[in-house]
């Protein structure tokens, strides 16, 4: 780990990063290039237009819009008056936007053109581009005092009870974390990042550009995802570390692409599966995978671990420096996962929407995962609890069951669901995207029986074209639980 204290806020970052790396590219969107010298100057005149339209310290800001350049020197405007950025991602629908307005009370919205539409609530509004093209020559004049507990953002997530929350994440959280989890990886100001995840998510913006902000290496900022086009941006690009789900990972391997490059891969999910990741990358020529975990409720991140070139069945994850985790096993329970529950400086006490605390007593964060912890502290996250699926009154983790049929040489994606059974009590379903001769059922079922107990083998297999997904890459579990209740009528 550096000696070197990290930037007590993100205005320390930007300003400290202006100064050790100016001339270096800091932002990279295939239209606009800004170093770290110029990102610095835009930041302070759109600050400066941003103070002239009404906001100012402790103000909440709207930002819709796709990954660009203009998006990040607009957050950074907002965080330099000390204000609080609200990111919402590019065409989300228009009862998640009424939402945030009544629940946050922004005083103004900064969107790309045509994001904001007539029919949303009425804020000043100023488009992104207005602020990236901003002139002016004159300095921001006093700065209010941003100090390290100072809200930097708010992201929505749905967190462990399914209804929408916002997370606020201070400065210091974030400064703090981020340094550390850039020195943990070995990231270099030489290095160019893929930034293909939505900025209004936290992988795209703490796990990728925050990271790469910490060292002074460029982000290469992708508006919209191309999985046909990827593999030609990559190689183009010449990119040194990509940042994502496994989505792109698989996109890549499907593409039968190969990079002499890239030397990183960062990789994050309650979904990885370990030893498929490995063999994707062993075949697109990266030689260090990483995979981290973490929630919106965490800033994003509790532990990364590197998965070797004989991965287990799980990725084993170290705990970041000034956080704790436990698993807490059932009654009766020996030896198996626990409910995972953490405690540190980056986890949130309340909701920025309500006052209740989040947290016991003794700071502790309930996950609503299920995890291991071995005798050196490492961390395996085994499912999510809400996941957990009960046949006849044996417990069923659906992860278990996926993984195996992934590693069935017919099977690209595979996602398994319980369905309402009035014999068993709930029924598993399996949903399968295949690559391609389609296996006959049959021949799935032998597979999975040669692996896992009876009661684990899907009684329905059904073939897709494809998982629904959030912009992040996560199969969306209940929406294929809907879909499956829809079609049985």
């Amino acid at each position: 780990m550096s000696s070197v204290a990290p930037p007590r806020t993100l205005v320390e970052l930007c300003t400290s990063r202006a100064r050790s790396h100016g001339n270096a590219v800091a932002l990279d969107d295939g239209h606009r290039v800004l170093t770290y010298a110029g990102f610095a100057e835009h930041v302070v005149v759109a600050a400066r237009l941003l103070r002239s339209r009404g906001v100012g310290p402790g103000d909440r800001v709207l930002l819709v819009g796709r990954n660009s350049t203009a998006w990040v020197v607009a957050a950074f405007g907002v965080f330099h008056l000390g204000a609080t950025v609200v990111p919402l991602g590019h065409g989300v629908p228009a009862v998640d936007r009424r939402r945030a307005v009544e629940r946050l009370r922004p005083v103004a919205v900064v969107a790309d053109p045509g994001a904001w539409s007539s029919g949303d609530p009425e804020l000043p509004l100023l488009s992104t581009e207005e602020l990236l093209e901003a002139n002016g020559s004159e300095r921001l004049g006093e700065l209010p005092d941003v100090v390290p507990t100072t809200p930097a953002i708010v992201l929505a997530t749905s967190g462990t009870t399914g209804s929408v929350k916002y997370v606020p994440m201070t400065h210091g959280q974030l400064t703090t974390l981020y340094t550390g989890i850039a020195s943990r990886l070995g990231l270099r100001a030489e290095d160019r990042l893929l930034c293909v995840v939505p900025l209004a998510h936290s992988f795209g913006f703490n796990g990728v550009l925050l990271i790469a902000l910490c060292v002074g290496a460029a982000v290469r900022l992708v508006g919209q995802y191309d999985a046909a086009r990827l593999p030609e941006l990559v190689a183009a690009e010449r990119l040194t570390v990509l940042a994502g789900p496994p989505t792109i990972y698989y996109d890549l391997h499907l593409a039968k692409a190969r990079f002499a490059e890239v030397r990183l891969a960062i990789t994050g999910s309650t979904e990885v599966e370990t030893v498929r990741m490995r063999a994707i990358c062993d075949d697109l020529g990266i030689a260090e995978l990483v995979s981290g975990y973490g929630m919106t409720e965490t800033c994003g991140s509790v532990a990364i671990g590197r998965i070797g070139p004989e991965p287990g069945e799980h990725a084993w994850l170290e705990l970041l420096e000034g956080i704790e985790a436990r698993a807490e096993a059932g009654p009766g329970s020996s030896g198996g996962p626990g409910r995972l529950r953490v405690r540190g400086y980056n986890v949130l006490e309340s909701y920025a929407d309500s006052p209740e605390r989040v947290v016991d007593a003794d700071g502790w964060f309930d996950t609503g995962d299920l995890a291991l912890i071995d005798d050196q502290g490492r961390l395996a996250i085994v499912s999510r609890l809400k996941d957990t699926v009960i046949v006849s009154g044996f417990n069923v983790l659906p992860q278990e069951v996926e993984r195996v049929l992934v590693d069935h040489p017919a099977v690209a994606h595979a996602v398994v669901v319980g369905v309402p059974d009035q014999r068993q009590g709930e029924r598993l379903v399996a949903c399968v995207v295949v690559e391609g001769v389609r296996p006959t059922e049959e021949s799935l079922r032998v597979h999975l029986r040669e692996h896992l107990a009876a009661y684990k083998v899907p009684g329905t297999i059904v073939y897709v074209d494809e998982l629904p997904t959030t912009s992040t890459g996560k199969v969306l579990r209940a929406v294929v639980r809907e879909r499956l209740m829809v079609a049985r009528g």
